[in-house]
């Protein structure tokens, strides 16, 4: 049996090929050189079948067909007919060409990283993208555009975060913020817009008695006590999220509020349980 994960396609070979809506190609290839296939072997649908089968790769018919096509059409396989003695349709031998070669007919480098994305991963192509998704924020965690993950992959915004949704990779958002003083109200909208910016609004409560529990626990019960009877009880401070708009805005300044303009930025991307700053350390 071939040994598999003894060579696989390097990321930018499956990038270009995802991008140009040829991810059954990718596929397909993947599971021969990772399968151990040598270049210029010459097999037939029902060979790679075996192949997929002998390494435990649950792969459609269909989806081997469909990525052959595409990998002739683009000419990354060599191909001939091999005329039956009986009675049927030729058969269609394909046969590999170097990763250099293919990378070279791409238009791409072929001494990138290679991402291992394992078994599982070439049973559909979907499993493909959300491996080779997982296995980016694994290799690199922190901030990207959702719209640049998509691209990568040959998806949609909805897509990438589909994938997440069955993976252990965990998302963060990130927001910036200004804060607005009394001359800066004129210059917001006087009207609610969308919510592609948004106030936050930061005021002091006081703590109830079982919030003082809670924070100082630490303390003795006569002073927890002491601080519950006080005139003046400890307080926390709380931010309420508001449209961004004069009205509002001027509401809370003349409470004594502190209000600021906030606007969300790329997310944060890492495995659960590992934020990237972990992966310094190993």
């Amino acid at each position: 049996m071939a040994q598999f994960d003894k060579l696989v396609l390097n990321n930018n070979i499956r990038e270009s090929l995802l991008q140009q809506k040829a991810g059954h190609a990718a596929l397909v290839l993947d599971l021969l050189f990772s399968s151990g296939v040598s270049v210029g072997v010459m097999l037939s649908v029902r060979d790679i079948m075996s192949i997929a089968r002998e390494n435990g790769v649950e792969i459609s018919e269909y989806v081997i067909r469909s990525g052959l096509t595409q990998a002739k059409e683009l000419g990354l396989m060599a191909w001939r007919r091999v005329i039956n003695r009986k009675k049927g349709r030729p058969t269609i031998l394909y046969g590999l060409a170097t990763i250099k070669g293919i990378a070279e007919k791409l238009g791409v480098k072929w001494w990138e990283s290679a991402d291992s994305i394992g078994k599982v991963a070439l049973s559909s192509l979907r499993n493909y993208r959300a491996a080779l998704h997982r296995a980016l924020i694994e290799r690199r965690p922190g901030r990207y555009a959702r719209g640049w993950l998509g691209e990568r992959l040959g998806v949609g915004k909805r897509a990438t975060w589909n994938y997440e949704q069955a993976t252990d990779i965990e998302v963060t958002a990130q927001f910036e913020r200004e804060e607005i003083l009394i001359e800066d109200v004129v210059k917001l909208p006087t009207r609610v817009q969308k919510w592609q910016f948004f106030m936050l609004s930061e005021y002091s409560v006081v703590l109830t008695d079982e919030e003082i529990d809670v924070r100082y626990f630490w303390r003795s019960d006569q002073a927890r006590e002491d601080l519950k009877n006080a005139f003046e009880r400890p307080t926390k401070w709380v931010e309420k999220r508001l449209p961004l708009c004069q009205f509002l805005a001027n509401r809370e300044l003349s409470k004594g509020r502190r209000i600021y303009k906030c606007w969300q930025t790329t997310n944060e991307y890492h495995i659960f349980g590992r934020k990237w700053e972990d992966y310094a350390e190993t």
